[in-house]
């Protein structure tokens, strides 16, 4: 495949869509329990995926061509989990989504009774992030992800950034 972003974003959607599969194959305890370790897992990848696309690249990139490939890359992988997440929750196991809502639900009214919120706050915060929840939670999850996604490429592409010297110049040492 010619486009590494396009070649990186399916691949690491892939991994995401295998590492969410497993979770699901666990139960939606361990998937709300280890969430976070998930996103250490796909920051970890995302990462990875960037250094190749410059190395894919022939080892120089430009500041906004790193940005574009690696915000593509993320924006694809996205959509890949977002589809898979869309047919767990509406055809695979309809019921699926209800576990994971009970369970973060759950976990927020317990947080807020350690925080001694008033049962009226607490009622209208649980009504709230249960009306977010579901597909309309995965549209809005998808923005901020791409928002998040945003901030990422921009500090990966700041970081990834090695133009290509000019004829006669040699390239200068530590790659920026």
């Amino acid at each position: 495949m010619k486009n590494p972003a396009l070649k990186y974003g399916l691949i690491s959607g892939i991994g995401i869509i295998l590492l969410s599969a497993l979770g699901y194959l666990i139960g939606a305890e361990f998937m709300l329990n280890f969430g976070r370790m998930f996103m250490i897992f796909y920051l970890l990848m995302y990462v990875y995926f960037s250094f190749k696309i410059r190395s894919d690249l022939g080892g120089y990139i430009s500041y906004g061509s790193a940005f574009g490939k690696i915000f593509l890359m993320c924006l694809i992988s996205s959509l890949l989990n977002i589809l898979f997440t869309l047919l767990l929750y509406n055809v695979i196991d309809p019921g699926f989504h209800e576990k994971i809502q009970a369970l973060v639900l759950a976990k927020a009214q317990a947080e807020m009774e350690l925080k001694n919120v008033p049962q009226e706050n607490m009622e209208m915060g649980l009504k709230m992030a249960k009306k977010f929840s579901g597909n309309l939670g995965l549209v809005i999850g998808f923005f901020g992800y791409a928002l998040l996604s945003v901030v990422f490429s921009l500090i990966m592409a700041a970081i990834l950034k090695k133009e290509k010297p000019l004829i006669g110049e040699t390239a200068p040492e530590g790659g920026h």
